[in-house]
């Protein structure tokens, strides 16, 4: 570990300092934190009101927005039932206008009310010219209407050519699909309603239609198509709010859609004002902080002077203490730490005094005894050197026997290894024999097995010859049935053949028989055919036959001269068996005395072991004894050289005490 470089004087931080920096770090720590969170959290609960605001703005225009569409397809349900194609005829159009007219005038904010049929007529009121050839059949509004019949349809808004206004068709087919119903709605309401809803007070709200263009905007002409890219996520999803830049300045923007019309109601707010409204609270915030701090820092001004008074008188006096003025005390009146600190640095005064005082008074003494330490060092130390001479013979000579002893220690262990190898050869040739002897007896065994076994095979032998003869004996007896039947099958076909020639003589009437005799001379041909193969095959087992009755004999006569081998064999197992069996246990005594041999051997080993072992110890005991006896002789001279450094000690703690003021 690298020693830690000291400060430079110039560098070091006095209490005063340290003192500042921390109570600083106290009261600006907590305060800054404190305000900052306060000022964050005031700014994020005025923005959510704002927001909610605007929310609860959206929610109120888009219920005006359907109180005033419901009314309205209400309207065109009901007189989707009433109006019909009865009304088309001459006689029942003035009905037809007065009810419109009718309509309109109890709907103020109803412009036009109209009825196209499927004739190309148009019926509308209040009456208005229309363009030369104006077919309903071909506008929007009614294409729309008929595709979908049975419901109202709110066509997107649009800006009338003749009054500038806003307005929204509603339209509905007839029952009776004769014609579509409609009405022309003039916006008015819902623009200034729109207009009036306020988002803190620069914010605004608008509606766009679901084709992006503008229905009320306070900066953009209605009928005018929003191509910006910050009204994107409005059409990604139903409601929500998010967050863009318009003009350079920071916007958020709350949306809700209408499910009636796909109106997108909307309201814009600056994130200035957020700012504006919460720069009361960050002033309040800041003033707070600031009367904190003041307050802190008086605070820990009276403080350190409280604390760090006391430690000047205190550093004033170590200093003149360290002087050697020890006469020095410090009067403190407080009873905190400092006072007790006061009285524990004077007491400790008082204490340096009096160890001064006793140091002083027994520098004399220390000397004299000093003197008197060396004196006697030096005579001791002559002694001792003697001493160390006289063991490190002793030792010399405990070496030397131990080298000895060690020397006959080897050459034992060496004679043991021999006559344990001896011992274990021994009893593995004894083990061999006893194994050898189990062998003889088991050939022995073997060879009775082998006498029985040719007695077995030379009857199973004889018996088969018998067998062969008897078999030779039926196969002369087949030979002659077979020459019986070749006989009576050559007779057969001598009689078939003069059977032919009879049925011949006949003529038609023998026809029949010479083809049953023609047949049986066949089956006598085939009968002679097979009855000169089985003569072949019996002459072929006749030969056979003779070869292994000759066969047989030999066999038979192998066999008994093999029981005679056997049994020589038998006898000759007899003979190693009692030979093995004399040698075996020969073997055991031999293995019996040199294991006697070999553990008396392992005793002598042993005691010349213990004698060794006693020797290294005494020759071990002697070196110590030599190493402590020079040690001793060591520390003695050691010690005459530090009775001499006590006695200029004991001079210069007297010149160093005679510094002190006691």
């Amino acid at each position: 570990m690298k020693p830690k470089k000291p400060r430079k004087p110039g560098t070091a931080w006095n209490l005063r300092t340290k003192f500042m920096t921390v109570f600083a770090c106290i009261l600006l720590l907590p305060s800054l934190t404190i305000g900052l969170l306060a000022y964050l959290s005031a700014k994020d609960e005025i923005g959510s009101k704002i927001r909610a605001s605007a929310m609860d703005n959206l929610q109120m225009l888009n219920s005006t927005i359907n109180d005033k569409m419901d009314a309205k397809v209400h309207d065109m349900s009901y007189f989707s039932k009433v109006f019909n194609a009865s009304f088309y005829r001459p006689e029942q159009i003035p009905l037809l206008i007065a009810k419109l007219e009718q309509y309109v005038g109890l709907h103020p904010d109803v412009m036009v009310a109209y009825i196209g049929t499927a004739e190309g007529q148009m019926f509308l009121s209040p009456l208005q010219e229309l363009p030369a050839g104006f077919d309903p059949r071909q506008r929007p509004w009614y294409e729309d209407a008929m595709k979908q019949p049975g419901k109202a349809v709110i066509t997107d808004p649009y800006v009338t050519a003749s009054t500038g206004e806003v307005v929204v068709s509603v339209v509905q087919m007839l029952e009776d699909r004769s014609g579509v119903f409609g009405i022309d709605i003039n916006l008015k309401h819902i623009l200034e309603f729109t207009k009036l809803a306020k988002i803190g007070s620069e914010g605004y709200t608008f509606i766009l239609d679901k084709n992006r263009k503008v229905v009320v905007h306070p900066q953009i002409a209605s009928g005018t198509e929003s191509t910006e890219s910050h009204f994107d996520p409005m059409y990604a999803n139903a409601q929500g709010e998010f967050s863009y830049s318009d003009e350079g300045a920071d916007k958020h923007m709350v949306f809700y859609t209408n499910e009636s019309t796909g109106w997108k109601l909307a309201g814009s707010m600056f994130q200035s004002e957020v700012e504006q409204s919460t720069q009361g609270i960050f002033n309040t915030t800041a003033l707070v902080v600031a009367a904190a701090l003041l307050l802190g820092a008086l605070a820990a001004y009276l403080f350190m002077r409280s604390f760090l008074g006391p430690l000047r008188e205190m550093r004033s006096a170590a200093q003149k203490i360290s002087e050697g003025n020890l006469t020095e005390t410090i009067t403190i009146r407080s009873r905190d730490e400092l006072g007790e600190l006061a009285g524990a640095f004077n007491r400790m005064s008082a204490n340096l005094r009096e160890v001064i005082a006793r140091v002083s008074g027994n520098m004399e003494l220390l000397a004299s005894s000093a003197e008197q330490l060396t004196v006697g060092a030096k005579e001791t130390g002559y002694a001792t050197e003697q001493i160390v001479n006289i063991i490190q013979e002793v030792a010399s000579g405990s070496e030397r026997q131990v080298q000895s002893v060690g020397s006959s220690a080897q050459a034992m262990k060496e004679m043991t290894t021999s006559v344990q190898h001896v011992a274990a050869n021994t009893s593995d040739a004894a083990a061999s024999a006893v194994q050898t002897l189990d062998k003889s007896r088991e050939g022995n065994q073997a060879a009775d097995t082998a006498v029985e076994q040719m007695k077995s095979i030379q009857v199973a032998v004889s018996g088969l010859a018998g067998v062969v003869q008897g078999l030779g004996a039926r196969s002369d007896e087949i030979g002659k049935i077979s020459g019986m039947i070749s006989a009576i099958a050559n007779q057969t076909n001598l009689l078939a053949l003069n059977a032919a020639i009879e049925a011949a003589r006949v003529g038609e009437q023998g026809k029949g028989f010479a083809v049953v005799a023609a047949e049986v001379r066949k089956l006598a041909e085939q009968s002679a055919a097979s009855s000169k193969g089985i003569e072949e095959l019996v002459s072929h087992i006749q030969s056979e036959t003779r070869q292994a009755i000759g066969t047989m004999e030999v066999a038979v006569q192998e066999v008994a001269d093999g029981i005679v081998a056997v049994q020589t064999a038998g006898d000759k197992f007899e003979d190693i068996n009692r030979s093995v069996n004399d040698v075996a246990e020969q073997i055991e005594q031999v293995s019996a005395a040199v294991q006697q041999i070999a553990a008396s051997v392992e005793q002598v080993s042993y005691s010349i072991d213990q004698v060794a072992g006693i020797a290294d110890a005494t020759a071990a005991g002697t070196e110590t004894v030599s190493a402590a006896t020079e040690q001793q002789l060591a520390s003695m001279q050691e010690m005459s050289h530090s009775a001499a450094s006590l006695n200029e000690m004991a001079q210069e703690l007297k010149a160093i005490t005679a510094k002190f003021q006691v």
